[in-house]
């Protein structure tokens, strides 16, 4: 007898969706139908990745994984360590196409290569980052920033930012995942420095709002948005239209997607 224990979702197939994550455990007794504490037939395994699935079909478990070449092409049994090729768990209708579509679709996201890498970041910073290192950057911060210069306060800054960015890409190590943190980190930042001497248009050539700015223009050239909108939501593009003497409104806004973000800010 085997007992199994994995952190897993499970597929509920009344709501078509996945359940949250938990303990299941599977008691493997040889010859003998599988017993397992959830009540499913396909559950998704994940150990910071995704590695595999498992599957119960007429008491048997098993188990589906990419090989290296990220093909799903066979079942292990884990009760008796039997390969199978999927095509004949298609023919015994034990496991369908569209159930095996998805899978391949998960397993192609999951070992894609991230948005942007932890290593990047330290890069663009400057210096090694300590993700135990954490450090609010407050108002009253802001405030004396804005009363008088204070190269304390701009470290403090470049920190803020390191840590921050640290610990998003940490938290969201897949690449979909990458991109839409990353959209919403920008627009609560500007929020953040808006109007203060931590600004883009303020500090254009601090090491942290640089680092930005490239991330910005990371997201702009993969998601076909201008880069400016991304770094600085609800910035007035009229004001930009007309810096750079755009006769036709449409024309100027699809033609600040080209204009890079430096040139951009200088002009606001």
């Amino acid at each position: 007898m085997a007992i199994l224990t994995y952190l897993l979702q499970y597929h509920q197939k009344d709501k078509n969706s996945w359940s949250e994550w938990m303990e299941c455990t599977f008691i493997l007794n040889e010859n003998s139908p599988v017993q397992s504490s959830v009540d499913a037939s396909v559950f998704r395994v994940q150990d910071g990745h995704l590695v595999f699935w498992l599957c119960i079909q007429e008491g048997r478990l098993f188990k589906i994984s990419p090989n290296s070449r990220n093909e799903i092409n066979c079942a292990l049994d884990l009760s008796t360590q039997e390969k199978i090729n999927i095509r004949h768990l298609h023919q015994a209708e034990m496991f369908n196409r569209a159930e095996f579509a998805n899978m391949q679709a998960e397993a192609d996201e999951y070992r894609r290569p991230p948005f942007i890498r932890l290593e990047e970041i330290q890069s663009l910073l400057e210096r090694p980052s300590d993700p135990t290192y954490h450090e609010q950057l407050t108002a009253w911060d802001l405030e004396q920033l804005a009363r008088h210069w204070n190269t304390q306060l701009l470290e403090k800054y470049r920190k803020f930012v390191e840590v921050a960015l640290t610990k998003l890409l940490l938290l969201h190590p897949q690449y979909h995942q990458q991109i839409s943190a990353l959209k919403i980190f920008l627009k609560n930042h500007y929020e953040l420095i808006q109007g203060t001497l931590l600004d883009y248009v303020a500090q254009p050539q601090h090491v942290a709002n640089q680092a930005l700015i490239h991330i910005a223009e990371k997201l702009a050239n993969t998601c076909q948005i201008a880069a400016i909108d991304l770094l600085m939501p609800g910035i007035a593009q009229e004001n930009l239209i007309d810096s750079f003497e755009f006769h036709d409104r449409t024309i100027a806004i699809r033609a600040l997607k080209d204009i890079p973000l430096a040139e951009l800010i200088q002009t606001h």
